[in-house]
């Protein structure tokens, strides 16, 4: 009783009574299974449960007469009998007689608010359970008072939800998970009720990406906060008014957008007819549309894409990044004596020279490159002009005749650049787009998962080959019938900005199979969730974590986290993964600074195709570990001649190909049939 006690108390005051009820209900039924269940409450409201299922509707006080509830309400009378001796047979919720297959009843008072009936089959004692229900009774007494006082709250809460939801202009709400616009900022943005952030993001314009995400950083941070932005998303001009708000332990940003689109079209009509920038003197954005055709109907033309670093900005006068901005214009447009420069946006521009040899335009980028390298910036000293590049040659690479899709080629080839460390420039193919166009099918399904629940969770095996047992399983995520690497699903993740929704759904989905796991065998497995370093290093990651343990009443110790660092950075943020020991979760990683510099229990390596010296660093790395009370993990043991490598090197614990995946219906199988053994001898 305690625990369903507690359980009741946990359940979230959100709740309306009849969610709250059905919730109770199927947890009760993981200790007792009544047929069914009848409360009345004395507004007349009625709601019957069965199976899973709960039925509410309003009646009229006339149907209680010759039901079981006549005694209860009206003389405040206990109900202890079987249905053969019931002299007031009638079912309240369907006025009909109570059926043949309940074989006794109990009915209880619920003071003077209500009743409250219990159906039982004959396997079920009723004296054994007549107490039990009696409290149960107790506790549907203490939640329906406590009900009136939460409806105060749920109008005031209905109140500002109608207000949102109403037409009085076009508003979204967002949070950290999710996003909701009311009708008119559908209208207005193009948009569904629940569409993602990262839907709102591809229609802003490149430029004002980064702004906006900081903007919601900065307000996400700190409750009471307000600011104004003015951008351009897709073809409209937009004015938004962002507020954050308190909701309960949440932050909230409200926003109201103002389309400002007709007031700016007449501002920039006139500038639009011209045809050169105002600050750099180069040529504009609509200049370029209208060359563009004339452009592509050139026998051989590059196209070269430039993004100027602004990441400094923050530190300088609007000034002097004006002037910083013009400097670098006029260099370039300099440089390429032969090509013509565009000013396409804030921090961006278009090169048009009349080659595509690949070779050639190879070696007219080094030269710029290293030019820009040695060239002394005079509007901001110290400072250097920091670039990155992408190239489409045409129509070697591409014959599209659509502007729109040549600019889209254009900015992914610069992406790309952009994600590559050790070259400043990227060479448009036509296999980049197909690849994005996947990415983002990928994406769309990652998207539908989370959204419905439609992951599928199942373990790799990480053997200790000492003591010739599994040492611990390592949980992975995967889509039905989409054959796909982990490491790729979670790679476009990140690439599209939904990483820590992803990993956050992990270790809910693990969390979920836990508690099922306990409920059913009794035993705790130690389950290990990889989780990325950007996840991590969240500051909403630990109250999330923290919160699904204690919806689930799970200990912390239940699960082990594998953080994947990319750099070492992650020292800077100990106090994220104090916090975290602190609360006893075993930490391992793939990083050795790392297990180095904090206490983690183990220390992941992939294994690379042994030599002298990689053999020679596996085995030093168990020698130095063991000193640090953590473990070498050797991952990537997919045949026999790695695993006779590892064997060799003293190396207990791997991973790899060569054992199977467990799925988790077979994993609590081969719990209950080892407990099953135990009983036998």
């Amino acid at each position: 009783m305690f625990e369903i006690s507690m359980f009741s108390e946990s359940i979230n005051d959100k709740f309306q009574f009849r969610e709250y009820l059905r919730t109770l209900f199927i947890y009760i039924d993981n200790y007792v299974k009544p047929i069914g269940y009848t409360i009345f409450i004395k507004d007349n409201d009625i709601y019957s449960y069965k199976k899973e299922r709960l039925y509410d509707d309003k009646i009229i006080p006339e149907y209680i007469i010759d039901t079981p509830f006549e005694d209860i309400i009206y003389k405040g009378l206990e109900i202890n009998t079987t249905s053969e001796q019931l002299k007031l047979s009638k079912d309240l919720y369907t006025q009909k007689p109570i059926p043949n297959n309940i074989k006794h009843i109990l009915g209880y008072p619920i003071s003077n608010l209500g009743g409250f009936l219990v159906y039982l089959a004959d396997e079920i004692n009723p004296d054994e359970y007549y107490l039990f229900f009696k409290n149960i009774s107790a506790l549907l007494f203490y939640r329906i008072n406590r009900e009136k006082k939460l409806k105060v709250f749920r109008k005031e809460n209905l109140f500002l939800t109608n207000i949102l939801a109403s037409d009085l202009g076009p508003i979204r709400t967002l949070s950290n998970i999710s996003s909701i616009y009311n009708s008119k900022a559908q209208k207005l943005l193009d948009l569904e009720s629940k569409d993602y952030l990262e839907v709102f993001l591809r229609k802003l314009q490149p430029a004002f990406v980064h702004t906006y995400k900081e903007s919601i950083q900065k307000l996400f941070s700190e409750p009471g906060l307000s600011l104004d932005l003015e951008y351009v998303y897709g073809l409209k001009n937009i004015k938004e008014r962002m507020v954050s708000v308190q909701d309960e332990e949440k932050v909230k940003i409200v926003s109201i957008f103002t389309d400002k689109t007709d007031e700016v079209v007449k501002y920039q009509t006139a500038y639009n007819r011209a045809i050169t920038d105002p600050e750099t003197k180069l040529y504009n954005q609509h200049f370029l549309r209208e060359k563009m055709p004339e452009l592509l109907n050139s026998s051989k033309i590059s196209f070269i894409l430039i993004e100027l670093n602004l990441d400094n900005r923050h530190l300088y006068s609007p000034d002097q990044v004006e002037s910083y901005l013009k400097e670098f214009a006029k260099i370039t447009d300099d440089f390429f004596v032969d090509g013509t420069t565009y000013r396409q946006d804030f921090n961006l521009f278009l090169i048009t020279i009349n080659q595509n040899d690949i070779r050639a335009v190879t070696n007219l980028l080094k030269d710029y490159l290293d030019f820009l390298d040695k060239y002394e910036v005079i509007s901001i000293l110290y400072e250097s002009f920091k670039v990155k590049i992408g190239v489409l040659r045409y129509p070697v690479v591409t014959n599209q005749k659509n502007i729109d899709k040549i600019f889209r080629f254009l900015q992914i080839a610069k992406e790309k650049a952009k994600s590559r460390k050790e070259n400043y420039y990227y060479q448009f193919t036509y296999k980049d787009y197909e690849e994005e166009v996947y990415e983002q099918q990928i994406l769309d399904q990652i998207n539908y998962c989370i959204e419905n629940n439609d992951f599928k969770l199942r373990f790799n095996q990480i053997i200790n080959l000492g003591a010739k047992t599994v040492w611990q399983y390592e949980s992975e995520l995967y889509i039905e019938n989409l054959n796909i690497e982990k490491d790729a699903l979670k790679l476009i993740a990140k690439k599209r900005n939904r990483l820590i929704d992803f990993e956050h759904y992990h270790i809910t989905a693990v969390a979920d199979y836990l508690a099922k796991l306990i409920n059913e065998t009794q035993k705790v497995v130690k389950i290990t969730v990889p989780v990325s370093e950007e996840t991590i290093l969240d500051p909403f990651f630990t109250s999330f974590l923290f919160g699904v343990f204690k919806a689930r009443k799970l200990q912390p110790q239940t699960i082990r986290i594998k953080v994947d660092f990319d750099s070492p950075k992650g020292l800077r943020y100990s106090n994220y993964i104090n916090e975290l020991l602190e609360a006893g979760i075993s930490l391992e990683t793939n990083l050795l600074e790392m297990v180095l510099g904090f206490p983690f229990n183990a220390l992941h390596v992939n294994f690379r195709e042994a030599d002298l010296k990689w053999e020679t660093y596996y085995a030093s790395l168990k020698e130095l570990l063991i000193k640090f009370n953590a473990v070498v993990v050797l991952r990537g043991i997919d045949n026999k001649e790695r695993l006779e490598v590892a064997k060799r090197l003293g190396i207990n614990f791997v991973e790899g190909n060569l054992y199977k995946q467990v799925q988790p219906d077979e994993l609590i199988k081969q719990i209950k049939e080892m407990l099953s053994d135990v009983k036998e001898v």
